[in-house]
This record gives C-alpha cells, structure tokens and sequence, in this order.
C-alpha cells in the first residue's frame, strides 16, 4: 500500500497548516515561498497538478477545446479559400452552366400518370458575352419519349423568330431540335442565341406520359452544356431579321424543330 502523502508543514498568512499535499521527499509543496527552494521544478508542477487536479483538468480540457476550435476555423478558412479558387476555376474553365443537372420525371399525378414542372436556369457567370449556347437535354427514361417532354421559356418574347434548316440559319433567341443524340439517347439539343454578361436565362421543362409508373422504372432528364463560342455568329442578310448561322456541337439526328416562346410570336420555319 502506498504511504499517505503527508500535508505541507508551510503555515498561510491566517496561520493555519497549508493544505497542500508535500512534496514526497519534502517537508513542503509547490509555493516556493512555503520552502520548497531546493526542489526541482518538475517535481514542483507534478504536486502542483496532485494538488489541484480539478483545476488543472479544467484548464487543460479549456485549452484543448479552445486548440480544438482554432484548428476547426482555420480548416474552415482554408477550406474556403480552396472553394472559392475552385470556383474562380471552374468559372474560367466553364463560363457557362445550367441548373440543376439533373430532373427527376418520376412525380406522378392524381391519376398516376408521370406529371412533372421543372424549371431550369442557364448561367453566364462572367462579365464576358457569349454566343451560340447549346444546352443538351436526355431523357433517360423506357417509357417517356422527348414527344412527351414540353420546353417554355419563362421570360417572354416579342417580335418576329425565323428559324432556317437549309442552311442552318436562326433569327430566334432560343430554339430546340428534338431528336437522337450523337449515342442514339432520346434528346433535345436547345440553341440560345447570345447571353449577356452575368445574364440568367430560366426555361421550364413539362413532362405529362399517359403510361403508369411502374416501381422499378426510373425517369430522369439529364442536362448539360456541350457547347457555346466567344464571338459572335455571322449575320446574313435578307434571310430573316439578324438571322445568323449556327454549328452544331455534335452528330443529332433532327426529328422536331421547336422555337420556344412564351406568348404570341409570328414564328416562320423553313
């Protein structure tokens, strides 16, 4: 059994006994002043830690929550830094996006048939303009086709659209192919124009299929941008009002040509 650790012989200013535990090998505790001068000072802070563990444990417990938080806000403050050089990143490497990526066409109607009302945004991020904009959208689905997939634009349009296949000219600000991508997927290839610096340009995609849902079939409209150019289209003269030539940004095969509008629009498709 361990000896009992004998009490300080060291008496306070009141003149009762210290109530500190000795120092073992000593007639004192840690306090220099109660006579301990000779002894180190580790055996020193080990008595003093004897003496007041709940005090120490307390300071200590502070001091490592207190490192604790200081290490958390500097890894939130690098990990900031980081997104945010991301983001300056991704917003060089890609100027332009669309939001959100992904539709889910599952939501069913009251007579549970496949009813869907999204809307979709197309982003210039920069301070820069940007032309001949191609949004692609796939519809990943067995049973709804792109014929089941209905395009708005929520901003409104006035005036004439012309839109020309041969040669592929357009005076539109947005225009939809519907057809089979480049990998024979069901799918829209959607043409904006111009977007000015920092313009948002928000569209609504419908989806309304007669089929029943069955419970192991998922629907999804994937969305993406393939493709857009830093100077304008060339404008060609006595086709339409500013009818530019467009390129396409991959193999589509043509099913559909839709001018999406909102509102009355004298549209001519040649």
């Amino acid at each position: 059994m361990a000896p009992k650790a004998s009490r300080c012989n060291a008496k306070t200013k009141n003149g009762e006994q210290c109530h500190n535990n000795a120092i073992p090998g000593s007639k004192y505790c840690y306090i220099k002043s109660h006579g301990g001068i000779n002894v180190s000072l580790f055996k020193r802070v080990e008595n003093f830690i004897q003496n007041n563990w709940f005090i120490t444990i307390t300071a200590l417990t502070a001091t490592l929550l207190g490192v604790g938080i200081g290490l958390l806000q500097l890894k939130y403050y690098y990990d900031d830094k980081e997104r945010e050089k991301a983001s300056a990143l991704n917003r060089e490497q890609h100027p332009i996006s669309v939001t959100p990526s992904e539709i889910n066409l599952n939501p069913l109607s009251e007579h549970s048939q496949l009813k869907v009302n999204s809307d979709l945004t197309v982003y210039n991020h920069t301070d820069d303009w940007y032309y001949q904009i191609w949004l692609k959208i796939v519809i990943d689905s067995p049973v709804i086709t792109t014929k089941q997939i209905t395009l708005y634009l929520r901003p409104s349009l006035n005036g004439k659209e012309w839109v020309g296949n041969d040669p592929p000219l357009v005076s539109t600000k947005v225009l939809c192919f519907r057809g089979l991508d480049k990998d024979h997927q069901k799918a829209f290839l959607c043409f904006i124009r111009d977007l000015n610096p920092k313009e948002k340009y928000p569209l609504k995609l419908m989806s309304d299929c007669p089929e029943k849902l069955q419970e192991t079939q998922i629907h999804k409209a994937l969305i993406s941008i393939v493709g857009f150019k830093t100077e304008p289209a060339q404008i060609f003269e006595g086709q339409g009002e500013g009818a530019i030539k467009y390129t396409w940004p991959e193999a589509f095969t043509i099913e559909e040509t839709l001018v999406l509008t909102k509102g009355p629009v004298d549209v001519k498709i040649e």
